[in-house]
């Protein structure tokens, strides 16, 4: 910074003593330029601004490419999973279908199918009127007679 054509207080640069540059450099500090400080200032502050800008738009494109993939990644696991489904519910299909479960009950079980005779067949009004004295509301009917009557 210093060469020997520049002299301070009659001394060349590179003989003078280190108080003298403590002197030169608290003389230096005195004057200070205030214009170039300030566009100093300003071109730093515009530089800190402008990387900021470049590394928040940087990072808001990694995020997108980053949700992006999680979004792929969330179809391809649905899928996976609608596939699966689809698959048990046509094993469940397969599984409860009446031949299936009338040879499971004579394999596991040991059940016979009923024979013709002991098979009881019933009209439409018939199982009506069963149903409808098995409702919650006969039953409780029923209950509450018998409670307040109990002869009847």
């Amino acid at each position: 910074m210093f060469g020997n054509e520049y002299f301070l207080w009659g001394l060349s640069a590179t003989k003078r003593s280190y108080t003298a540059g403590v002197h030169a450099r608290r003389k230096d500090a005195r004057h200070i330029n205030w214009r170039k400080m300030k566009s100093n200032l300003f071109q730093r502050k515009f530089f800190i601004l402008a990387a900021f800008a470049v590394l928040s738009t940087v990072w808001g494109r990694v995020k997108a490419t980053e949700i992006g993939y999680r979004v792929e990644e969330t179809r391809k696991s649905i899928e996976s999973l609608e596939s699966q489904i689809a698959t048990q519910e046509k094993n469940l299909q397969e599984a409860s279908s009446p031949a299936n479960l009338a040879e499971a009950a004579s394999r596991k079980l040991g059940m016979i199918p009923a024979p013709l005779e002991s098979l009881r067949f019933m009209d439409a009004g018939e199982a009506q009127d069963i149903a409808a004295s098995r409702s919650l509301p006969t039953r409780l009917w029923k209950k509450l007679r018998l409670w307040y009557h109990p002869t009847s």
